[in-house]
């Protein structure tokens, strides 16, 4: 409990807190919280790099949790890291609750700026994030970070570049996802921009908040100036844009720097995007011909606004896929299928735990949702099947009928033939008794 230290500026980071890396007591080691929890974290500064710790290099801060406290501050801002400069930094398995309001740029939920080799793992924010620069609800910028199995729930606003998880320059982020509504100058529901050459990889992710901005706005990603690759992901945010453009993954994407490819494969969207200026249910505006789109689905209208992007097996899943099964243009004669659906709600058992009697009504109930959409699609292979055992039977009437009908047509001709021949027959008689006639006459008289 730090209620103690919650009067005037409130707490004092631990480690280097005057200036931008410039201090020599900077922490740089290992701290281990043990699963325990911070309450009453307070901060009212106007000093940069705020946070339980503020300036750290070479660090590791593992099984912490801040439970409770509010934080005001300026540049470089978090609840657990304010900055790490010139050296790796690892977080691992904790989380922060704590609403936090900055006055200027780099804020996160748990670190606000790392210029180099940020990993973090198992972590989650809950709390509101204000920012007045490159803000997100994870991280205000990582450097050539790396971010696996995290996710955010509170919402995250600002005037500048704005995201879900980290706001600016990430390397990968693998199995996140953020549920809170996201506003900024641009904005995104994972990332807003990754970093210039470098490229940017977003795998096994998902938003769900709403994704509103004044320029760019993407429901994973924003402004991606360089190569990024979003793999088995997805979004089902309302997308909007004031003054210009929108996308339902992403935004503008330019790989034209350094010519790096980009590649957004088995990704799907299904919320609504609308903006001032172009629009697209997957990617609104692209400047290279660099980049895939494949097996991916989208939720009506234009998978792209502008670009050159080569797609392969896009689907438009507001359309029901209708197989005819029959010889006419009736309902009866026709299966509808819509092979998309998506099941809410699987934050909430990151956040409930699995030891949560809650979370295992939740996991009891996707499983009834699973079984209920395997239940359809059963019904509707059986559909199938039986449709396709009674063409195969009428094809074997048709083939039978076919046949009979050959043999109907080979005996009618044969019979004609007979009857031809029978006819000539008869004619060549009838012309032998005439000439036979006059002989006969002769040998008469």
């Amino acid at each position: 409990d730090l209620s103690a230290f919650s009067s005037g500026e409130g707490w004092v980071p631990i480690g280097g807190n005057n200036g931008y890396g410039n201090d020599t007591n900077r922490f740089c080691s290992t701290f281990d919280g043990n699963g325990y929890k911070i309450t009453n974290l307070v901060m009212n500064s106007t000093k940069v790099c705020r946070g339980l710790f503020g300036y750290v290099t070479n660090a590791t801060i593992k099984n912490i949790g801040i439970e409770s406290g509010r934080i005001n501050g300026t540049n470089h801002c978090a609840a657990l890291v304010g900055g790490n400069w010139a050296g790796k930094i690892t977080i691992y398995n904790s989380y922060s609750k704590v609403d936090i309001n900055s006055s200027s740029g780099y804020t996160g939920g748990l670190i606000g700026y790392s210029d180099s080799n940020a990993t973090i793992d198992y972590c989650y924010t809950t709390g509101d994030i204000h920012g007045n620069g490159d803000t997100g609800g994870l991280a205000g910028a990582l450097q050539n970070g790396n971010v696996s199995n995290c996710f955010t729930t509170g919402n995250v606003n600002n005037s500048s570049r704005t995201a879900g998880l980290v706001a600016y320059g990430t390397k990968t982020i693998t199995n996140c996802f953020s549920t809170g509504n996201i506003t900024g100058g641009e904005s995104g529901g994972i990332i807003t921009a990754g970093v210039p050459n470098q490229e940017t990889l977003i795998q096994n992710c998902h938003s769900t908040g709403n994704i509103i901005s004044i320029n760019a706005a993407g429901g994973l990603a924003a402004n991606c100036s360089t190569g990024i690759k979003i793999l088995n992901s997805y979004s089902t945010s309302n997308v909007s844009s004031k003054e210009e453009i929108a996308g339902g993954l992403i935004a503008y994407l330019d790989c034209t720097y350094n010519n790096q490819a980009s590649e957004i494969t088995n990704c799907h969207f299904t919320g609504k995007v609308t903006a001032k200026d172009q629009v697209g249910q997957l990617v609104a505006v692209d400047s290279t011909e660099l980049y895939t789109i494949k097996n991916c689905t989208y939720n009506g209208g234009n998978p792209c606004g502008v670009g050159k992007a080569i797609l392969e097996n896009i689907q438009d899943a507001s359309l029901n896929i209708a197989l005819q099964v029959g010889i006419d243009s009736e309902s009866t004669s026709q299966i509808q299928l819509n092979s998309l659906y998506t099941i809410g709600g699987l934050d909430d058992i990151f956040i409930l735990g699995l030891q949560s009697n809650n979370a295992l009504n939740i996991i009891d109930n996707y499983l009834a949702r699973a079984n209920e959409v395997q239940t359809n699609l059963g019904a509707t292979e059986n559909r199938l099947q039986s449709a396709l055992d009674e063409i195969s039977t009428h094809y074997e009437n048709l083939s039978s009928s076919k046949s009979t009908l050959k043999d109907a047509d080979i005996a009618n001709v044969s019979s004609q033939y007979i009857k031809q021949q029978i006819l000539q027959q008869a004619s060549a008689t009838l012309l032998a008794t005439a000439n036979q006639t006059p002989s006969i006459a002769l040998q008469l008289l």
